[in-house]
């Protein structure tokens, strides 16, 4: 499979896109890169970083084979491509992946049957030196088969169950903080039905308990299939309550299962998460069962 980069968001040093080039080199058949001048802190301007985007799906289009969309990073701006680029529907099955800042064009275009969604696998991050080995197994796995990839119950021993039970859906969410950035807008998925995936970065417990006090309050807690919460490093710098707590006071009382420690955040733990495909997840007696199909 051929894997086309591009910049959504914040701007990198080409300097190490080149050495992370190298490396994807060993897991896809050609890695191509458009590059384009910096516009501020974006990676380019808004009109550059629409039309680097046009030009992989024309080459995907042209070459007529399923092929790899991978966000070089996350930062900031990916929303502003959204009504540049309204959805990704393509005659060409393409896996768009990407995390943190690219939570909003998953959650949007990860919409259309021609999507495979992927939260995680960024180029500068997913595949620098310091990622665990655990996380490098799963990347490699779904990279060569990203349409019957399935977790291993050795992968989600560090996972925690605080309701368990069956959960049973489509994934959406992403980064807590850029999730919350799409309330009120067009963009904000519909979570009925779904299981909720958050993870962050840097923001202490009272943050969080801010963020998902607001979406309790606003009714998008009340009709979820099921929870899952990543890795929430860098906050601990500025002393805060245990986060378990914090997403007990949320989620202790609700009627559907919830996980909290997935290994998928912003630091060297990167086991990804499909979006919008059925999921079932069994969570008992401490251990998970987490299929997709």
């Amino acid at each position: 499979m051929d894997c086309y980069l591009f910049a959504p968001a914040g701007t990198f040093d080409p300097a190490i896109l080149n050495q992370r080039m190298a490396r994807l080199q060993q897991y896809f058949a050609l890695v191509h890169y458009s590059p384009m001048p910096t516009a501020g802190y974006f990676a380019g301007s808004l009109s550059d970083r629409v039309a680097q985007i046009q030009q992989a799906l024309r080459l995907i289009e042209n070459k007529g084979e399923p092929a790899w969309l991978m966000a070089v990073r996350g930062g900031y701006g990916a929303i502003d491509l959204l009504p540049q680029i309204p959805d990704l529907a393509s005659d060409t099955p393409i896996v768009l992946s990407g995390f943190s800042d690219m939570s909003v064009l998953l959650n949007t275009w990860g919409r259309s049957d021609s999507v495979c969604p992927v939260y995680g696998l960024n180029a500068l991050t997913s595949f620098a030196p310091e990622v665990d080995p655990t996380s490098i197994g799963a990347i490699t796995r779904i990279i060569e088969q990203p349409y019957q990839f399935q977790y291993s119950g050795s992968e989600l021993q560090t996972v925690q169950i605080l309701n368990p039970g069956r959960m049973q859906g489509e994934i959406v969410g992403g980064c807590l903080t850029v999730f919350m950035t799409t309330i009120g807008t067009p963009f904000v998925p519909d979570v009925r039905g779904k299981i909720l995936f958050f993870e962050d970065v840097n923001e202490p417990a009272y943050k969080i308990d801010r963020m998902l006090g607001q979406l309790a309050y606003g009714g998008y807690l009340d009709h979820l299939a099921g929870a899952i919460f990543g890795d929430f490093s860098g906050g601990e710098a500025t002393g805060h309550l245990p986060l378990e707590g914090v997403i007990a006071k949320y989620f202790g009382g609700r009627q559907y299962p919830v996980l909290y420690n997935f290994p998928m955040g912003h630091g060297n733990r990167q086991l990804p998460v499909v979006f919008y495909r059925n999921t079932e997840i069994v969570a008992k007696n401490g251990k998970i069962d987490w299929r997709y199909g």
